[in-house]
């Protein structure tokens, strides 16, 4: 329990110290998202279209790759409006959908910051042979 917060705390700190070797969350990754695999790797896809998430009034900060199962769960809601204890399933998918997806974003950053470690290790070894 304790790696984690020591986790954030020490990233927290590097990106005041070193700011080049932790990425932006608002910026696009700066390394090829197929680099390090050599089977290349299955792209995300949305399943819900941009016209269904419209029609289903869908926010603008809800249509991420779970929205499939928010519209699930809305219409589920809707069909079965005062017992809906019967969508907890619905509810459940879109929990377990946004938990994972959580998940697969933190496992990007994490790799996009060792990525920037290891050209700024490259960086300052190229430096020092310079030298």
């Amino acid at each position: 329990m304790g790696t984690g917060n020591s986790q954030y705390i020490s990233t927290f700190t590097e990106s005041w110290s070193n700011p080049n070797v932790v990425p932006s969350v608002l910026d696009k990754p700066k390394h090829d998202s197929l680099e390090g695999f050599e089977s290349g790797r299955q792209e995300r896809q949305r399943k819900a279209s941009e016209e269904d998430l419209y029609w289903a009034k869908i926010p603008p900060n809800r249509r991420d790759y779970c929205a499939d199962h928010l519209i699930e769960l809305q219409r589920c809601r809707k069909l079965n409006y005062p017992f809906l204890s019967k969508c907890e399933h619905y509810k459940h998918d879109w929990d377990h959908c946004q938990n994972e997806d959580t998940i697969l974003r933190m496992k990007e950053f994490e790799r996009e910051r060792r990525l920037l470690k290891r050209d700024e290790r490259k960086r300052l070894s190229e430096e020092a042979a310079m030298e």
